[in-house]
């Protein structure tokens, strides 16, 4: 990455020098022999300053082209992690979607796992645990060793390297992958809110809630209170890089809402 980085700032840097000696170089060119011209009667000084004016804003233009091939760069790189995404081949939904109400309760039997990346690592030795519906548990210990990636695996983002993981007495791979995630909410570390209204974040999961839905979810969540206080109410419109705290606030409201 550092070499890459290394390698496209030498070019820049080099094609800038370029640029600006061209420039200069022009200036100068133009400069001494339009003065030559002046000297012999041929041009008028008002020219040559035209000239001069004319190569500087040509000059001042090709160096522009600087700044626009890094943003061109930025917009490759941006598009080609776009293009990687619509590539992806879509997950396999191996069953069709059920109308069966799911009531919550989770074995893990024996698990093993190693993320796909690191095989010689393995996250999850035998893991066996059991919650039952209704329970509210709390997974602690410290960073990496496999919180999130038990929460993963529920989510069958991954495949099992060894054992079993049943949801109501059933195989994950017997749920649906729709019907199992549309019962599962995740509030993240770091929230992303996208650019729109608090409304629009809010039922980010479930597009069809009603407006009570929305603010009984915002009152679960503790956020009502500030919201209600903005003038436009839930129709407020947030760009990127909001406050932390509703942030936080709206990622708990998307995961109640899907509930």
């Amino acid at each position: 990455m550092v070499h890459v980085a290394l390698r496209a700032a030498g070019f820049r840097g080099a094609f800038i020098s370029f640029i600006i000696f061209a420039l200069f170089g022009g200036i100068v060119a133009v400069m001494w022999y339009g003065a030559s011209l002046v000297a012999s009667g041929a041009m008028s000084v008002g020219d040559l300053v035209s000239f001069v004016l004319y190569t500087t804003f040509i000059g001042g233009s090709i160096a522009g082209l600087g700044d626009i091939y890094g943003q061109l760069q930025k917009a490759i790189g941006s598009s080609e992690r776009v293009l990687e995404i619509l590539e992806e081949t879509p997950e396999a939904l191996a069953t069709a979607y059920e109308a069966v109400p799911l009531k919550g309760d989770i074995a893990f039997k024996d698990v093993q796992f190693a993320y796909p990346t690191r095989k010689e690592v393995t996250v999850l030795k035998s893991l066996s645990l059991r919650i039952g519906a209704g329970e509210k548990i709390a997974l602690a210990g410290h960073s990496g060793a496999g919180k999130s990636t038990i929460i993963q695996l529920l989510m069958r983002f991954y495949p099992l390297d060894k054992g079993s993981i049943q949801v109501d007495g059933r195989s994950l791979e017997e749920w649906n992958l729709a019907q199992l995630r549309s019962h599962i909410g995740i509030v993240p570390q770091e929230v992303l809110l996208f650019g729109g209204s608090i409304r629009e974040n809010i039922a980010y999961a479930r597009p069809e809630a009603t407006e009570e839905e929305i603010i009984q979810a915002a009152k679960k969540a503790n956020a009502w209170q500030f919201i209600e206080k903005f003038p436009e109410g839930l129709d407020t419109w947030w760009e990127s890089g909001a406050s932390s705290f509703l942030a936080g606030s709206v990622s708990a409201l998307r995961s109640r809402v899907r509930f």
